[in-house]
């Protein structure tokens, strides 16, 4: 599948839309997942809270080739970082694979209007995932139980993370409460585990 240059170098409005009218985390992502919608032609649906990007029955109502028709997870990663992919919580996206879900990449060169190309990744459960998956579940609840420490949340994840050497592994991003000087506000203490993904250890199964 290939898409005209032109069509890649027009994220640049999207991205400067998104910096001229929003102040939030993430907006280069958002601006990404715009892009996407309207050169798949998707149409419009509310995403607040939503377990996905873009579900099954929204994606089988766009442009799209058939054998990339699943629930989509969409990231926007800067090739200058060199870090692993950020999938979120790491129970809702074990749940988001067991029919299977393809996660879009758009890599971009240092600054968000510089897109370099969309590549798409089949995640679904496979014998070493399953291997893993009550054993990420269950650190998930240990890191969440506010009986225990967060640094015995983390020591436990670093633990996990040495059973395995697949492309996925889990990141404790917990934090104790702490002064936002962007919000000028106190932010309460939070539990999260993210389920992360190393792109050098899995295929494309499309590129753009």
């Amino acid at each position: 599948m290939k898409i005209a240059k032109q069509n890649l170098l027009s994220l640049k409005k999207y991205v400067r839309n998104v910096n001229a009218h929003s102040l939030q985390a993430g907006k280069h992502g958002k601006a990404f997942e715009m892009f996407l919608a309207d050169m798949f032609n998707f149409p419009k649906y509310e995403q607040h809270n939503a377990k996905i990007d873009f579900p099954l029955e929204i994606v089988a109502q766009g442009n799209v080739p058939t054998e990339l028709q699943a629930d989509w997870e969409v990231k926007f990663y800067n090739i200058k970082r060199k870090s692993n992919i950020m999938l979120g919580d790491v129970k809702r996206k074990l749940n988001c694979m067991k029919s299977g879900m393809i996660l879009v990449v758009g890599f971009y060169d240092g600054s968000p209007e510089n897109l370099i190309k969309i590549e798409f990744f089949k995640l679904k459960r496979n014998w070493k995932m399953l291997e893993m998956w009550q054993i990420w579940k269950e650190t998930a609840d240990f890191v969440k139980d506010r009986t225990k420490s967060i640094e015995q949340g983390r020591k436990r994840c670093k633990e996990v993370n040495r059973l395995g050497d697949g492309a996925m592994r889990i990141e404790n991003l917990s934090r104790p409460e702490r002064w936002s000087e962007s919000k000028q506000r106190i932010e309460t203490e939070a539990r999260q585990v993210s389920l992360t993904i190393n792109l050098t250890k899995i295929k494309p199964i499309a590129s753009i």
